[in-house]
Order: C-alpha cells, then sequence, then structure tokens
C-alpha cells in the first residue's frame, strides 16, 4: 500500500494475497504474488509512527509511511523490510532527510577506525537500502490496475 496525501503517505507489500488495494507486481522467483496498494490519509501530526508500529508487526510485509511537515512539526519517513527492518528519518520541508549532527559524527568516527566505508554508512543514515529494497513496489508496471481507496470517517 503507497498512500500519499496532505498529512502523509504510506505504502504497503505484504507479500501476499490479503492486501487492500490490488495491483499485481512481478518479482523474481517468488511462490507469493505481490500485490500493490496505495492510500491517503490525514490526521494529527505522529500518526505516521503510530501506523509504522501497527504495520511493522505484520511477518512479510514492505512498506513506507511518510509524514509530511507542518507548522512547527517536521516530517517523518518510515521504511520497512523483512531483511533491513525498521529505518527511520526525519524529513525537511521540501522532503529532504535531515541526519544529525552526531549521527554523522559516528559514522565519520566509525569510518576513521576502519570499521565501515564512510559511503556505505551515509548511505544507511540516508536509508539508501531502504530505497533499494521498496523502489519496484514505490511504482505500479504499465498497464496495471490500481485500485484508489478512500474512507470518509
Amino acid at each position: 500500500m503507497w498512500c500519499r496525501g496532505d498529512t502523509g503517505s504510506a505504502g504497503i507489500d505484504d507479500g501476499c494475497s490479503r492486501t487492500l488495494g490490488k495491483a499485481p507486481l512481478e518479482h523474481r522467483r517468488s511462490r507469493w504474488r505481490r500485490y500493490r496498494a496505495e492510500l491517503s490519509w490525514q490526521a494529527e501530526a505522529g500518526t505516521a509512527a503510530k501506523l509504522a508500529s501497527a504495520l511493522r508487526g505484520w511477518q512479510k510485509l514492505r512498506f513506507e509511511v511518510t509524514e509530511e511537515p507542518s507548522n512547527g512539526v517536521e516530517g517523518e519517513r518510515y521504511s520497512f523490510t523483512p531483511a533491513l527492518g525498521v529505518f527511520h528519518a526525519t524529513t525537511g520541508v521540501h522532503g529532504d532527510i535531515m541526519v544529525p549532527e552526531e549521527r554523522l559524527k559516528a559514522a565519520m568516527l566509525k569510518a576513521a577506525s576502519g570499521e565501515a566505508d564512510l559511503t556505505e554508512e551515509v548511505e544507511r543514515l540516508l536509508g539508501r537500502p531502504w530505497d533499494d529494497e521498496l523502489e519496484p513496489f514505490r511504482y505500479a508496471g504499465d498497464g496495471a490496475p490500481v485500485r484508489w481507496l478512500h474512507q470518509v470517517v
């Protein structure tokens, strides 16, 4: 499920047939059919964290939840894949990931001590491994049916 809205967006692929919208995605050598859904939502600030926490309990689910910044509140992005776990980042008004100074310093120290490569550490701080794994699910293939889901509460 991938969602875009005034307050936030979320994307989910559960790797099996129990998902909301159904746009099959091709996936190599999988015994599961892949589905993609997108859902727009509006809620109070902090809802993205609650939504990501609830979705994390589904074992084979891949998802992305994005909460847009609002007055006095920075945005957030949560990404999850079974292989990588959770990625969380604060985002600015233009959607850029903001990395705290202390996390950058820690990455530089790891690189200086030979524990890690600086480029790989910075890419991890920016969520690159999650982006690489989730990118195929962000867009339905050409001609794939997409069902828009809307619920008025």
